[in-house]
């Protein structure tokens, strides 16, 4: 019936090729992983930077209008500044 179709399908995945001579160059995955890493963490540092920033902003502005003009351009140089990282 059903259950039997079912278990042939999962049967044939269990077969799963890596194509070509990638499959063990686990030295590539490793550094893949590290330069990952280390943007992730770039990312966070960078935002809690921003957000600090903000807070210290805020309080600055305090009675004044919020300069959206200003918070834009800023995110805007902080995404061009990441996206050099991972290049």
């Amino acid at each position: 019936g059903k259950s039997s179709a079912t278990r042939d399908l999962l049967a044939g995945n269990s077969e799963v090729y890596a194509p070509g001579p990638m499959c063990c160059d686990l030295k590539s995955v490793h550094r893949g992983v590290k330069r990952l890493s280390k943007q992730m963490h770039y990312r966070y540092m960078m935002e809690k930077k921003m957000a600090k920033k903000l807070r210290q902003d805020e309080l600055r502005m305090n009675g004044q209008e919020f300069d959206i003009t200003a918070l834009d351009s800023a995110v805007r140089e902080n995404r061009s500044e990441n996206l050099k990282m991972m290049r």
